[in-house]
């Protein structure tokens, strides 16, 4: 055993990855508590370009260690799943992956299209792992943008492993149909989108992954329609944004109008620089930022983004928390300038099952910061349920 995991070392050493992937899935196939048979797999995969195929045999190694053996994975496996997320692995001269992202792959079909009484609501599936999970993603990105971007594509890439990720563009955004001053969007119409992408697709129940705002529509999706949500994970979620009676959390609606003046339309306010607000460690990117600001000027005109904000600004969802019953974990980010982590506590405070995790990341969009630790919470808690 020992023998043939040092030839397949070395010949991962001479940079010839994919010529070792078929014996070293045999080998962990006939010695499923070898771990380092398991590392050398994932580690060829990664390495042949397959990053969510290494993430995969990691979910794998990680399920039957818990089920079969009842322990975690050893400290050197664990670690390098994270860099597998990072995409840090070391090369075969023990180089890194380079400061500059690298556009990670996942199979990707559509657009397709469901209908939510009589509106057409564009979707998109990523990966096609065995899990279904909803992505209810913030911003205005379209969802055929979603690849396009190194940052976002590996964040993607990485939520996709193992899985058959879901994500739609709500109505009056990105490819679904427009709204109109006369027929606004609300959050319980982006319920419906939701629910529409669900049963177009055949996905009868499903594990939901939303984040900012979107947590709102995610949280009347799993009250309305408990059979529909196994389990919840809402990124710096909240159950109405701006302060009011009896909720002293967030910003007041005088200083969101504010906000969103400096967002849509010149003025004599300070302009808002909506990436240093929101996502501060791309704000610096010119690349990033020139994209982002293409792809919003796609995802929706000001016009409908005022009338997108303004649904989310009036929104409040405090009656259906409580009738949540799936499991829920909060992820909270703290040192956000956008989000008050009051939120996330006021949330595990009132849900009936919540699981509530902080860590420091100034970075409010879940696809930009620290993705890994993201990810990784994330497996732990829905490989659980």
């Amino acid at each position: 055993m020992l023998l043939a995991e040092d030839h397949l070392d070395a010949m991962l050493a001479a940079g010839r990855p994919a010529e070792v992937i078929g014996a070293l899935a045999a080998l962990t196939a006939e010695h499923p508590l070898r771990e380092r048979a398991w590392e050398l797999r994932i580690r060829a995969l990664y390495l042949a370009g397959r990053q969510t195929d290494a993430l995969d045999a990691y979910r794998a190694v990680h399920r039957y260690l818990r089920e079969e053996v009842g322990v975690e994975p050893g400290p050197s496996l664990q670690a390098l799943h994270r860099a597998v997320l990072a995409q840090t692995v070391p090369g075969p001269g023990g180089e890194r992956t380079p400061r500059e992202p690298v556009v990670a792959t996942v199979a990707a079909d559509g657009p397709h299209y469901a209908e939510a009484g009589g509106v057409h609501v564009a979707y998109r599936r990523f990966g096609t792992g065995p899990a279904p999970m909803l992505l209810v993603n913030p911003t205005f990105i379209p969802v055929d943008a979603y690849l396009e971007e190194p940052r976002v594509a590996a964040a993607i890439s990485a939520l996709a492993g193992g899985r058959r990720l879901l994500a739609f563009d709500r109505r009056g955004l990105g490819l679904s149909d427009p709204v109109s001053a006369a027929a606004p969007p609300s959050v319980a119409q982006w319920v419906g989108d939701a629910l529409a992408v669900l049963d177009a697709s055949g996905e009868e129940r499903v594990d939901v992954f939303a984040n900012a705002d979107t947590s709102m529509v995610a949280l009347l999706l799993a009250a309305r329609y408990p059979e529909r949500v196994r389990t919840l994970t809402l990124v710096n979620g909240y159950a109405r944004f701006t302060s009011a009676t009896g909720y002293p959390f967030g910003v007041t609606t005088d200083e969101m109008s504010r906000i969103l003046r400096g967002i849509h339309t010149p003025s004599d306010d300070p302009p808002v620089d909506v990436l240093a607000w929101r996502l501060p460690s791309a704000a610096g990117d010119p690349r990033f930022r020139s994209w982002w600001d293409t792809v919003g000027r796609r995802g929706a005109s000001p016009k409908t983004a005022a009338l997108a904000h303004r649904a989310i600004v009036e929104a409040d969802v405090r009656d259906a928390v409580g009738l949540v019953t799936c499991p829920v974990l909060l992820l909270t980010r703290l040192g956000c300038a956008s989000y008050d982590p009051r939120h996330g506590r006021y949330l595990q405070a009132n849900l009936r099952d919540a699981t509530l995790r902080e860590v420091q990341d100034p970075n409010d969009a879940w696809f930009v910061g620290n993705v890994p630790w993201l990810v990784e919470q994330v497996d732990r808690f829905v490989d659980l349920r």
